[in-house]
């Protein structure tokens, strides 16, 4: 049996990413820490898994000023 690798997260998701709880994880979204979430349609906000990926292995900040 294959495992789904979501494309998205829901803010709950991408703290579990980031082994934070959530409201941890939204408090370094308000801070400018990480990216806010995108809005993939219908007003459903979502963060894309693979640039907090880059963010989270150090590859997002090669090349200078991160821009979110």
């Amino acid at each position: 049996m294959s495992t789904t690798v979501p494309i998205f997260a829901s803010s709950r998701t991408a703290a579990k990413l980031f082994d934070l709880r959530e409201p941890e994880f939204l408090q370094l979204v308000e801070a400018g820490h990480l990216p806010g979430a995108i809005d993939i349609g219908g007003g459903i906000r979502r963060w894309e898994v693979d640039r907090l990926r880059l963010i989270a292995s150090g590859t997002a900040a090669l090349g200078g000023e991160m821009d979110w």
